[in-house]
């Protein structure tokens, strides 16, 4: 076994201060089984899931955390239910707090090697609700799949708290003292199916098809069918499951209860306790999406696998009373085309993705979802040889503030679990390439796909 944990936390306060921050510090233990191959098991303070430690929150209270990323890898921390800040960012010599101008709402936050971040969390809902990495080979009981094609075989577990492993927190957020937890779930005004199935044209890839009466059944697999729902739209979605192992379906950024969130296992709130959909079973998830935005949905069972196969799709919450124009509104999910490490990049589900018809002078919403099991990804947009301008106006389905939203040069990052919006209005005909490098688990940038617009 090789000693992957010689790395501690040096915290120094302001004079005279200490702040109530809990400090958390991920590491890699590594455990080398044959001479090419090695098993790595992520840890928070060097334990992994099911072992790490039980945080325990009353509602409305604030939570802060400092998290240092000693290890040799990136992290995007995604935090279910609900959003926090990041009050500092930095690295192993200095922490720089983030101006009060230049704060939002986050539901992930990307953590570069050897990173740092201070956060503020104030819980709104009760529940049991978990903090991790969506860096699924860091979430993962199947760690060691890129190696042993055959692991997915012996991964059935019936104990659904086995379906994760590594660094994953769980957190129960507790009622007022001497109230009860009550659970009034709003009267749907919206009924949907979710249903949840091998693709007919591949066994090995899995589909969701979205049925809603009065309309046409839509069926995607990898990415599944873009699910519009409404702000403030009570909505009762019946999820199916027609394949031959259990799953669950996780509303990613949607503030929700516990319960209905997909964790199963470890979800819920008091005695209920979120069930896995075990094959042929249903189960009703109820919620009222608070704000609009982009967000997604996705497995969160045996996930590996399960979502490299295909299990997850967009999630567009518009405000009331509007309609969604795919025509000037554009989705863009970012996966891979299977589990293993050099699987080719997908954009909505292509490896050879059409060009994007745009046209000058119209302004358009472009939703960038990064879906991929393991890596981020380094976008940038040219035309003749330059940079376009676009103008930033929402992270993880929160919309920014207007300081945030101005316009800049096209180039950003997306990690795993993040989405972005922007606004774009070309200025005048040509094509515009957007080209995609991805950030690979060893830092390691290679340019890998690029897809273009065509501007009239």
């Amino acid at each position: 076994k090789e000693d992957s944990q010689l790395h501690g936390a040096f915290i120094v306060d302001p004079h005279g201060t200490v702040a109530p921050d809990r400090v958390f510090v991920i590491g890699m233990w590594r455990d080398r089984q044959l001479a090419q191959e090695s098993f790595d098991v992520p840890v928070i303070n060097g334990k992994s899931w099911p072992y790490t430690e039980r945080l325990e929150y009353p509602v409305g209270s604030e939570v802060r955390w400092v998290w240092l990323n000693p290890s040799g890898n990136v992290h995007p921390m995604h935090m279910h239910g609900s959003y926090f800040y990041v009050l500092s960012a930095g690295d192993a010599e200095q922490s720089d707090p983030v101006p009060p101008s230049r704060m939002r709402d986050v539901s992930t936050h990307f953590m570069a090697v050897g990173g740092t971040m201070t956060t503020l969390w104030k819980p709104e809902r009760t529940g049991r609700w978990i903090f991790h990495c969506h860096i699924l080979t860091h979430v993962s009981p199947e760690t060691s799949a890129f190696h042993h094609e055959s692991t997915h075989d012996r991964m059935q577990p019936n104990d659904p708290m086995n379906h994760m492993a590594g660094l994953v927190m769980g957190i129960t957020i507790l009622p007022p003292t001497g109230r009860l937890v009550s659970h009034k779930s709003a009267q749907a005004q919206r009924k949907l199916q979710l249903v949840i199935a091998k693709d007919r044209s591949s066994p090995k890839k899995y589909t969701y098809s979205i049925l809603e009466t009065g309309q046409p059944t839509q069926t995607g697999g990898g990415p599944g069918p873009t699910l519009v729902l409404t702000r403030n739209q009570p909505v009762a979605i019946h999820i199916t499951n027609k394949l031959d192992e259990a799953t669950s379906v996780h509303w990613h950024g949607i503030e929700l209860e516990s319960y209905y969130d997909g964790v199963p296992g470890w979800g819920g709130d008091g005695p209920r306790i979120t069930p896995m959909i075990a094959p042929g079973k249903s189960f009703d998830a109820l919620f009222v999406p608070p704000r609009a935005g982009t967000f997604m949905y996705h497995t969160h069972m045996n996930d590996l696998f399960q979502l490299s196969s295909g299990l997850y799709g967009p999630l567009i919450v518009l405000p009331e009373g509007t309609t969604f124009h795919p025509e000037s509104d554009k989705v863009l999910v970012l996966s891979r085309n299977g589990k293993r490490k050099d699987g080719e990049l997908l954009l909505n589900g292509s490896t050879v993705p059409a060009p994007l018809a745009l046209r000058a002078g119209v302004r358009y919403r472009l939703r960038f979802i990064d879906i991929l099991a393991n890596n981020s990804i380094v976008i940038n947009a040219v035309q003749d040889g330059k940079p376009v301008e676009w103008t930033p106006i929402a992270k993880d389905g929160a919309d920014l503030a207007s300081v945030q939203s101005v316009a800049t040069p096209a180039s950003f990052t997306i990690a795993p679990g993040e989405t972005y919006d922007f606004t774009f209005t070309p200025g005048k005909s040509g094509e515009i390439e957007f080209k995609y490098d991805l950030i690979l688990l060893d830092e390691h940038v290679r340019q890998v796909a690029e897809v273009t617009a065509e501007v009239r």
